[in-house]
Parts: structure tokens; sequence; C-alpha cells
């Protein structure tokens, strides 16, 4: 990790064992798919955003992106692959994203908000790479939405506090940043 960010989410080996809590995995692109044709809409709810705090990775969004292939593969969520004129949908600010599966186990210093899991999007939020937690919303509009910073916004979403945010935010961070011991289908990366 380098020693000093250009960002307030520095994370250090004191969060080892807090990031050894979670699990996160892609959610399946076929269900994604499925889900948006069946008119559930995904909302997401931008973590520095909505924490009105800003988030710099050491890597820029092109080698973030690129870290994120090499670990899970193309982008999993339809219509948001990054690339190429055919996206699916009218082009906003976000052009790639993934959606991950994430549970969480918690301990006994946990809050009572504190969820053991939720959905995580990593994706670019302007040029930059964002992160935010994501719900579906059975609206009938069947549509990816793009992030939003109020939780208003974003109804299906409840966000828990702000440590925990911040702690969602150091993990996506550490995963795009720093090597990650990990098996994914059955290799080790």
């Amino acid at each position: 990790m380098p020693e000093s960010r250009d960002d307030s989410y520095g994370y250090g080996p004191d969060e080892r064992e807090w990031f050894e809590r979670f699990d996160f995995r892609p959610a399946d692109p076929d269900e994604i798919a499925a889900r948006l044709a069946d008119g559930e809409s995904l909302q997401s709810l931008d973590v520095p955003s909505h924490l009105d705090r800003k988030l710099v990775p050491s890597a820029e969004t092109g080698t973030s992106l690129y870290r994120l292939v090499q670990l899970f593969g193309l982008p999993n969520v339809p219509g948001l692959r990054a690339g190429g004129g055919a996206l699916g949908r009218e082009r906003y600010r976000t052009t790639w994203q993934y959606l991950f599966e994430v549970s969480y186990e918690p301990t006994a210093d946990d809050g009572p908000d504190v969820p053991t899991s939720f959905l995580l999007s990593v994706y670019d939020y302007g040029t930059d790479v964002s992160c935010g937690l994501s719900a579906w919303s059975d609206d009938g509009a069947g549509t990816v939405e793009e992030p939003v910073a109020d939780a208003a916004d974003a109804p299906a979403v409840r966000p828990p506090g702000e440590e925990f945010l911040v702690g969602v935010a150091q993990l996506v961070l550490n995963v795009i940043e720093e090597p990650v011991p990990a098996t994914y289908e059955g290799l080790w990366i």
C-alpha cells in the first residue's frame, strides 16, 4: 500500500483480519439478465458520493478494470461491459459495472445495521473507479440505473453506518490495488 493516499480511505495490515470476514463473488450474469428481463431494476448508492469522501485508487481506471478482468472475467452487468459502440443503452457516466454478491461474518462489536449479505457494485463513475451498495427494485422498468449519491434516490438500497461503508470502500481499493490471495473457479489467483 502507498504510504500516503490522495483520499481518506487508508488501509493497512490492521484491516486484513476485517477483510477476511468478507466473501464476495461475481453475481451470475444470466441471473442479472433474467431479473432485468422480468422488470426489476438495479439501483446503486455510490459509497464515496454518499459519504462525501473522494475515492482515489492508486491504479488508474483502465488498470483497475484490467485487474478486475484478470480476477473475475469481463464485467457481468449486461450493457455495461466497457468499450464498443453497442452498450445496449444510452451512455451516461458508467460504461462498465461488476455486481458482486457479498457475505460478511459480523462480530459482537458490529452494530445492528451491519448486513450479513449485500450486493456490491464496482464501476467507472465519470472517468474514475468507484463502488456502491446495490439492490434490486421491482419497479417494472428493467434497467440498470446510474449510481446515485443520495439514498433517497435509491430507495431499494439500505445503507449501513459510515464506518462499515468506509470499510467496504477500503475492501474495494484493496482488491484493485493489492495482490489478492484467492481461489476463483478452482484456480489460485
